[in-house]
């Protein structure tokens, strides 16, 4: 089965639509023929959300992601070689679309 992880923006734009629904999802429905793939979370992402929380309510939201995945057993916790490895491919992506040339946006 594949596995599937948000990136942090997926996560904020359903909190500036208004709506936080995807904070409850565990799974993701992949397909017309109703095949479901278990979602993970990262710490970085949780990290970079609670940075951004605003308000009590979207902190307590947060809480409950976090102690879900956890009791789930699918939190990813990244260690050197993740982030060493997540370096070299964004030095990658980064050279190949010119985002170090002064001005233009990632």
């Amino acid at each position: 089965m594949p596995e599937i992880l948000f990136d942090t923006s997926t996560y904020i734009k359903s909190f500036r639509i208004g709506d936080p629904s995807i904070f409850l999802q565990r799974a993701v429905k992949l397909g017309a023929d109703k095949y479901y793939s278990r979602l993970w979370l990262s710490l970085v992402v949780l990290e970079e959300l609670y940075v951004g929380a605003r308000s009590p309510a979207a902190i307590k939201l947060l809480g409950k992601l976090e102690r879900d995945f956890d009791k789930a057993g699918r939190i990813i916790i990244p260690g050197q070689s993740d982030w060493v490895i997540t370096g070299h491919v964004l030095r990658k992506i980064s050279e190949k679309y010119g985002f170090e040339q002064v001005g233009r946006p990632r």
